[in-house]
């Protein structure tokens, strides 16, 4: 199970990578899917439910989100309500220890952050999703986790770094023009 635990989470490292990197709100979405359902199966293998279950939901929670635009039902700003008392109700009959209290808190920010249309705000959210889902995963033994969760940061820090570093080009070649 070790082995698989580690192979789930390289996979979800991979794709929480490419989300960090992505502009468009659609494509993060789809590279978050991914990452939630290798997480699951990845705490699911170390037992870890505290960190399987907001995963769970969310592989739920961003098919609905990707549908938005495409069907109303999916445009309901009580989606993000739900999964969050999903997530906090499935979460307390699932508590086991105070350190299981990140994760459901950290997935519930995620929840309403990726609500919401702005990337850029979600990628800012997302640094301290991953900063809670980084102590947690010290906590329970996911090696794989923590260094995801701080290649998650570093990426996140990258985009921001690269975001100003074009604005900066942009401003100065108008400011030459």
């Amino acid at each position: 199970m070790t082995l698989l635990s580690w192979i789930f989470g390289i996979g979800a490292m991979a794709s929480l990578f490419l989300m960090n990197q992505q502009k468009n709100r659609e494509r993060m979405l789809w590279c978050k899917l991914c990452a939630d359902v290798f997480w699951g199966a990845h705490y699911f293998c170390l037992d870890a439910v505290g960190g399987m279950i907001p995963n769970v939901v969310g592989i739920v929670r961003e098919g609905i989100y990707l549908n938005r635009r495409k069907h109303k039902w999916a445009s309901s700003v009580v989606w993000p309500i739900i999964f969050v008392i999903i997530i906090f109700t499935v979460g307390l009959f699932s508590f086991k220890s105070l350190i299981n209290i990140l994760p459901i808190t950290a997935s519930c920010c995620a929840t309403a952050v990726l609500w919401l249309q702005r990337p850029r705000l979600t990628k800012l959210v997302l640094i301290f999703v991953s900063s809670a889902f980084l102590i947690y995963d010290i906590f329970v033994g996911s090696y794989i986790g923590i260094i995801n969760e701080t290649l998650s940061i570093s990426s996140a820090i990258i985009y921001f770094t690269r975001e100003a570093i074009e604005k900066r080009r942009d401003k100065n070649e108008k400011g030459i023009q």
